[in-house]
């Protein structure tokens, strides 16, 4: 596992980098932090084949943030916590009722929180970790459930160490979190076992990045994107992680780099959707889709609302996009989103 007290090379996108020290990274994170025009990101070159499908306005959340995370139980989407005016924490959690079309208020988090980890497991909604104030430090690892029939939320066992930006899966019955900005050791995996009430330690994620896309499909992780103060750009990077032999390997990379994004599993293929683009600080308007089979990258419409800091949820084969902002640096506060925007492939012929 990755020291932050001890330099570290990294093979990324065939590159070795040379990682410094913890005061280096910080660093870094203050100047990626420097606000910056509002403007979307130039068109990247088209990819070779196109996946088909339409984008359409959904009804709009209730209140407009960014940094929310989403989870899907049934035919409802929770839309919880993230960032209000002056990057303020809120503990909000927002029901969308696709079925009925209709947004409701739901019981708040415990704390106000963004960039936690949030994910759906046996028809509950756990959080985990996040920023519960302004000043962006990671000094969260506690972890709560939500009962919808209770509309109580109960605190779990925490995380074995503070976690924000991150991202929670399930895979064989376990909630696994990675990714993100954990200080104690920001490769490390940990898998949470409801069971048990207790988390155990994974092989480590190779690339240590926050703000990354993860998902589960066949059995398989994918941990997508991101990005890593230190290197002052997003990652490409593509690694694939198995529980049967709890080890990773790397697939193609993906090919907009990006941070910040959505992405969802839809009818067996990978989506990622908008983001931010480091370090020129825009949003991405960039929708590409991941083929498992084949290892091979295609393009998609792109999202009519580029934002970065958006959730999603996928509910049959429709990808939800939900809320983030439109604006990067400290335009971010300034241009909150309520926008609710959904695709749905077309059929193949």
């Amino acid at each position: 596992m990755l020291n932050m007290k001890r330099p570290l090379v990294l093979l990324i996108g065939g590159v070795f980098i040379l990682a410094g020290v913890a005061a280096a990274v910080m660093a870094g994170r203050r100047a990626l932090n420097v606000v910056d025009a509002r403007k979307i990101c130039p068109e990247q070159p088209a990819l070779a084949e196109m996946v088909s499908g339409t984008w359409e306005a959904g009804p709009s959340l209730l209140q407009g943030r960014s940094e929310v995370k989403a989870a899907a139980l049934d035919d409802r989407i929770y839309v919880v916590g993230g960032l209000t005016t002056n990057n303020a924490p809120t503990s909000t959690v927002q029901v969308f009722d696709t079925a009925a079309g209709e947004w409701r208020e739901s019981t708040p988090l415990p704390v106000a929180l963004h960039h936690m980890g949030v994910v759906a497991l046996d028809g509950r909604v756990f959080v985990t970790g996040g920023y519960d104030d302004a000043t962006w430090k990671a000094d969260v690892k506690d972890s709560w459930v939500y009962d919808p029939a209770a509309q109580t939320w109960t605190p779990i066992a925490p995380m074995p160490g503070p976690r924000a930006a991150h991202e929670l899966v399930v895979l064989d019955g376990l909630i696994y979190a990675l990714g993100g900005d954990a200080p104690d050791d920001p490769q490390a995996v940990w898998a949470y076992d409801p069971a048990a009430d207790s988390w155990q330690t994974r092989a480590p994620m190779p690339s240590p990045r926050e703000h990354v896309g993860v998902v589960v499909v066949d059995g398989l992780m994918y941990a997508i994107g991101g990005r890593w103060p230190i290197f002052g750009s997003n990652l490409d990077v593509v690694e694939v992680y198995n529980p049967a032999s709890d080890s990773w390997e790397t697939r193609t990379p993906m090919p907009t780099p990006r941070s910040g994004f959505a992405i969802g599993v839809v009818n067996g293929q990978i989506h990622v959707g908008g983001g931010e683009n480091l370090p020129s600080l825009c949003v991405i308007a960039q929708h590409e889709v991941y083929d498992l089979a084949s290892d091979t990258w295609f393009s998609a419409a792109n999202l009519p609302t580029p934002r970065h800091g958006l959730a999603s949820a996928v509910i049959g084969d429709r990808w939800y996009t939900l809320a983030g902002a439109t604006g990067t640096g400290d335009e971010t506060q300034r241009s909150f989103s309520s926008v609710v925007e959904i695709f749905t492939p077309g059929v193949a012929s």
